[in-house]
């Protein structure tokens, strides 16, 4: 009996499973100037396939109760988090934002699996003030 393994990097492409516009990321570059953070933003329209990531968290609090929902991203380049790319940079990077569905998600983890070509994120959702 042969064993095919599905090869997810060709699925992040494929029309069937992509989103069809692509995936919205703000990408957020931060350096300091005067003792102050600066921070530039680049929007990024990626190839990509979202889905609902079934580890939300709820948690109650003395003064609310919170709850957070987050999703998978699959995307041939990989996501980032708050952090410098090497030691040696000078600049930084907050960790991006994915835009689905008129929602922010920060991306939290991104586990990049560039040995079999994609990367898969997980984004939990920003919260929002309610009053």
């Amino acid at each position: 009996m042969v064993y095919e393994l599905i090869n997810v990097s060709e699925l992040i492409g494929d029309p069937d499973f992509t989103q069809p516009n692509g995936v919205n990321v703000i990408r957020r570059k931060v350096r300091v100037e005067n003792h102050k953070q600066v921070i530039t933003e680049q929007n990024l329209n990626v190839v990509g396939i979202i889905t609902i990531a079934d580890d939300t968290s709820i948690e109650m609090q003395e003064y609310a109760d919170n709850s957070s929902e987050g999703i998978h991203v699959f995307t041939y380049l990989p996501l980032y988090t708050t952090g410098k790319l090497d030691d040696n940079a000078i600049d930084g990077y907050l960790s991006d934002i994915v835009v689905w569905d008129n929602v922010s998600y920060k991306v939290m983890k991104c586990l990049d699996d560039a040995q079999y070509g994609f990367c898969r994120s997980l984004a939990i959702k920003l919260q929002r003030d309610v009053m």
